[in-house]
């Protein structure tokens, strides 16, 4: 029976991944995720993000850093290459890391509440696990696999970050196990604090202690400490492999009586004095959210922010950039495939329309978007918002230049923006834009014939902001006209 706990833990975590995985690849509903979740919160106010929020809280008051072990995507990954490395603990605690893990903590937590997820981006584990699975795993696969070609984007620039994630666990892991966990991960620090106070907490019969080592040498995050006989339920990762490694069932979950010092399994010198560390804690919150409120994008100081389109509900250039984690998440769920990674033309998640078009009838990147960067945007707002606005280019159009019939803009504009007009000059008509009109969703240039540079392109806007609805805007038209009204819907595909 012992077993059966480890092993639950093991099922639960694989269907995690696999769940996630799938997620990814645009095939699953991604199950909610404790650092995305507080991002949502934060960024939306999201009621769905902040049941989640709470569900995994209450779960760490209860049981301890039992999401570590079982439910974060990240976490089931690292056991997994220690697994394939046959990656043992050493068998001596690891260094109780305070400083750092409450230092990263405590910075991530000002800049967050400043309004920029910069260090959130590099250490948030959810996004480091879609930036690895999405950016590297699955182009890859595309690659290999026969009939996967152009089912799922890859680029050069997500391909590097994907390798450097895989690269820096495999280090970490080979290294130190789950020191990532205990140390760096700010989520970890967060529900470490929780299970810090937990109620039923795993703890060690010294009475039934035979110091065999067994559990010592089994546990990745260096969390036992056999000369105290203690187990410090603030790093566990609730793995369960002490409880199903112990030959005299001595490691046994235990309510907690009362409030009692945690033990401290380092030496004096690696532990400042809590007040002096109180005070460096919150002279670092401080100055990362003063750091947050002056350079984030947006922020008090001007600095340049790079523009683009961005998915529909990314509100502005400022906002996205300093909410968005690049999980990449809405990646592969963009059925026009049109949204890429972070490379050297944006340093943000963005759209480009070189090669697709943001499809008129899709809203799922405001659907699965895990941290409120991209606004859930219900498909009728969508349809009017305006992400971008259509250029076009009279220079390069084959029907201005040599007049011949195109007009393969208009036919696949779906607002009614762009229209064929007969103009004084020109042999047939060409387009002609309405920007009132236009949601720059890129429907009209990517079916434009022209090469290398296209006829009519799509220029970013810095706020997204609703168009006009055509149904209105053609009726005022038709009212200023001495000729009949057109059919109701006629400018609609």
């Amino acid at each position: 029976m012992k077993l059966a706990a480890r092993y639950l833990r093991i099922a639960a975590g694989v269907a995690v991944m696999i769940a996630a995985t799938l997620a990814f690849a645009g095939s699953a509903v991604m199950i909610p995720q404790m650092g995305p979740s507080v991002l949502g919160v934060l960024a939306t106010g999201a009621w769905v993000a902040a049941v989640a929020v709470l569900v995994f809280t209450v779960l760490t008051l209860l049981f301890g850093r039992v999401y570590c072990g079982a439910l974060c995507p990240l976490g089931i990954v690292q056991d997994f290459m220690a697994w394939l490395t046959r990656r043992k603990g050493k068998g001596q605690p690891d260094k109780n890391r305070k400083v750092m893990r409450y230092s990263i903590l405590t910075v991530t937590a000002g800049l967050l509440l400043a309004g920029w997820v910069l260090l959130a981006r590099l250490l948030e584990p959810f996004t480091l696990f879609g930036r690895m699975v999405s950016g590297f795993v699955i182009p890859t696969y595309t690659k290999i696999m026969p009939g996967a070609a152009g089912k799922y984007v890859g680029t050069e620039a997500g391909i590097a970050a994907g390798v450097v994630v895989l690269l820096v666990l495999v280090v970490l892991v080979v290294r130190n196990n789950r020191v990532f966990c205990t140390s760096i991960c700010p989520v970890g620090a967060l529900l470490g604090l929780f299970a810090k106070v937990g109620v039923f907490r795993l703890s060690i019969d010294s009475e039934k202690c035979i110091r065999c080592g067994k559990c010592a040498r089994s546990c990745p995050s260096g969390c036992i400490d056999l000369k105290h006989v203690d187990l410090d339920n603030e790093r566990c990762v609730r793995c369960m492999n002490c409880t199903s490694e112990c030959p005299e069932d001595a490691v046994k979950w235990k309510r907690r009586a009362a409030p009692q010092p945690a033990t401290d399994l380092t030496t004096s010198a690696e532990t400042p004095p809590r007040r002096k560390f109180l005070l460096g804690l919150g002279g670092a919150a401080v100055a990362s959210f003063g750091a947050g409120r002056l350079f984030k994008p947006g922020g008090i100081v001007p600095l340049h922010i790079k523009p683009g389109i961005f998915p529909p509900g990314a509100g502005s250039v400022e906002r996205f950039s300093s909410k968005c984690t690049g999980c990449l998440l809405c990646v592969n769920d963009c059925s026009g495939k049109v949204i890429m990674p972070p490379d050297a033309s944006n340093p943000t998640v963005h759209l480009d329309y070189t090669k697709g078009m943001c499809e008129f009838n899709c809203n799922n990147c405001s659907q699965v978007c895990p941290t409120g960067a991209i606004m859930s945007t219900p498909i009728e707002k969508k349809k009017r918002l305006r992400i971008g606005t259509a250029v076009f280019y009279e220079t390069r159009c084959i029907a201005a230049i040599y007049g011949t019939h195109c007009g393969a803009c208009a036919e696949h504009c779906p607002t009614g923006a762009v229209r064929m007009v007969m103009k004084t000059g020109f042999k047939v008509p060409i387009p002609e834009v309405t920007e009132a009109l236009c949601i720059g969703c890129g429907n009209c240039s990517w079916p434009c014939p022209v090469r290398p540079e296209r006829a009519i392109t799509v220029s970013p806007v810095p706020v997204q902001t609703p168009a006009e609805d055509p149904e209105e805007h053609f009726k005022k038209m038709q009212e200023q006209l001495t000729t009949p009204p057109a059919p109701k819907g006629e400018w609609l595909i």
